[in-house]
């Protein structure tokens, strides 16, 4: 006896409508990893004949790896025999070999390992009129390159690494990322198709900036009288907490940013990434090194230079930020010092040490025809 198991015919209780999406409504459940690898447990509802028979699901992806296939019944049965189970030439129909000792229905579990199903996270964020809140979206582009539709899915997201060791072993690092995510909604991913699948809607987020000025490079070296005009690099954040409507681990994606306006219009900042931030950290936002192109100058002047040594030297500088906008700028200046031994001979303003890094905290630079000047003269030995 032959018996064909299409998706038509599988768990037809599912079939039933009306009847919300659930859990229980799936007829597959998917984990999907960051590189397209896809783990999947299929339950099939089988009508058994006594006797032999040859159960054919015809309804499997063309990329499942047969190697990783293994069918179990949901409970131990003595009238019933699992004889064989093989892939068919084609990759298109799983047939299993059946002997049960009397007419019964069982649920048959199949567990397997397929590739083909990719996903990326967007992001798209509109800044108030006022900077001061973000709105946020956030959506999961889900790609079926798998060879077959695969209907009514519960998914499940895992960032987690996966990668093939020397001797050819997929090998699973959950340690690398935090991100796991459960879609809350049974889908269908079409063959060769695209999904976008909402999961985060948010408003009026709070929101921190920073501007800050780098002064490294080869700043430290001699600049021959040469000015330098190192741009403003702006950038906001906000806390990925409940208070603001988040509750999840953010996965990393790229976000599109506008600024709303209060006349009704909206302007294209640009596009930046999120790296993966868990509940309760900080989502920085680099909006870029040009954003307050000719409404903020900054030159930087190495007022005199000398070299005491092979390896050590000291100089004097001087940062002069003209702020031509219309609002006062907070600005954070920073020297990068990696791997040398140096000194702070003087300097105009407090400076903080952040690992092999000094910053100085510039408040409220003024929007005026009068520029600011920092000051400051370091001594670097061993760069």
């Amino acid at each position: 006896m032959i018996a064909v198991l299409g998706i038509s015919t599988l768990y037809a209780d599912a079939q039933k409508a009306p009847a919300p999406p659930s859990s229980s409504a799936a007829l597959i459940n998917i984990t999907l990893y960051p590189n397209g690898t896809a783990a999947a447990l299929k339950k099939i509802k089988a009508d058994l004949k006594t006797g032999y028979q040859n159960l054919i699901y015809d309804k499997i992806p063309k990329t499942l790896d047969p190697t990783s296939l293994i069918v179990t019944l949901d409970a131990e049965d003595a009238h019933m025999q699992l004889l064989g189970q093989f892939i068919s030439d084609d990759m298109q129909k799983l047939n299993l070999e059946v002997l049960s000792s009397y007419d019964q229905v069982k649920i048959l579990n199949i567990y397997y390992v397929f590739s083909g199903i990719t996903w990326d996270v967007y992001y798209t964020g509109i800044l108030s009129s006022d900077q001061k809140t973000l709105t946020l979206s956030g959506w999961i582009e889900v790609t079926n390159k798998s060879g077959s539709t695969i209907d009514q899915a519960q998914i499940y997201l895992d960032g987690s690494a996966t990668k093939i060791t020397p001797d050819a072993l997929t090998v699973m690092d959950h340690s690398k990322s935090h991100f796991r995510y459960l879609i809350p909604r049974v889908i269908t991913l079409p063959e060769d198709k695209k999904i976008y699948i909402s999961f985060i809607n948010a408003i009026h987020i709070p929101l921190e900036e920073e501007n800050i000025i780098n002064l490294g490079g080869a700043y430290l070296d001699d600049l021959k009288g040469e000015i330098q005009h190192p741009n403003i690099q702006r950038v906001i954040q906000f806390s990925n907490d409940e208070k603001n409507g988040l509750n999840m681990t953010l996965p990393a994606g790229k976000i599109t940013l506008f600024q709303g306006h209060e006349n009704g219009l909206t302007e294209f900042i640009g596009q930046a990434m999120i790296q993966e931030t868990p509940l309760g950290g900080k989502v920085p936002i680099d909006i870029g090194h040009d954003f307050y192109q000719g409404s903020v100058v900054c030159e930087l002047e190495q007022t005199d230079y000398k070299k005491n040594s092979v390896k050590s030297s000291e100089a004097g500088y001087r940062l002069v930020i003209h702020n031509k906008g219309k609002a006062p700028l907070s600005i954070r200046a920073v020297l990068p010092l990696p791997k040398c031994h140096w000194t702070m001979v003087r300097n105009s303003l407090p400076f903080d040490v952040n690992g092999e890094a000094v910053s100085f905290d510039i408040p409220n630079v003024a929007a005026s025809e009068t520029p600011f000047e920092l000051k400051y003269r370091i001594k670097v030995d061993g760069h």
